[in-house]
């Protein structure tokens, strides 16, 4: 009986702790960044264009760095670049077509984005075009 009273008045005790915290749930994440300051500040923009660039070129005259050549869609695996790879990997063959869509998408919410935005109109207009460049050079390669 003692044991009881002991576990009912600790339940009530917890329950009404935890009813005072209203907003406990309601906590902003600490590593994100809203988009509101996204696109009201010019570091971040930038930031978000350079995200843009990050899968288009390697170097002048290649493409991504593990595209390796027409026999690594065989039973051969794929040759690569070895940095800080001491294995040559086997093709997975669900990466055979890649698709940019999604690449597309992120051209197209900074296109949508940007317009709202209260920074200079020049910059605006220069970070338009590219984020134009962007999108049509990904449907370019997926052609």
């Amino acid at each position: 009986m003692k044991s009881i009273k002991l576990l009912v008045l600790s339940l009530c005790g917890l329950f009404s702790m935890s009813s005072c915290v209203n907003d406990f749930l309601d906590r902003d994440p600490m590593d994100i960044i809203s988009e509101d300051l996204v696109w009201s500040n010019e570091n971040a923009v930038n930031a978000y264009m350079a995200g843009m660039y990050e899968d288009m070129f390697v170097e002048p005259h290649a493409w991504l760095i593990n595209w390796g050549t027409l026999g690594h869609y065989t039973d051969e695996s794929m040759r690569s670049y070895s940095w800080g790879y001491p294995y040559t990997p086997v093709l997975d063959l669900s990466s055979l077509q890649q698709w940019e869509y999604n690449k597309i998408r992120i051209a197209n919410v900074f296109l949508q984005n940007i317009q709202t935005s209260t920074l200079n109109e020049d910059l605006k207009q220069r970070w338009t075009a590219e984020a134009h460049f962007v999108r049509a050079f990904h449907y370019f390669t997926m052609a």
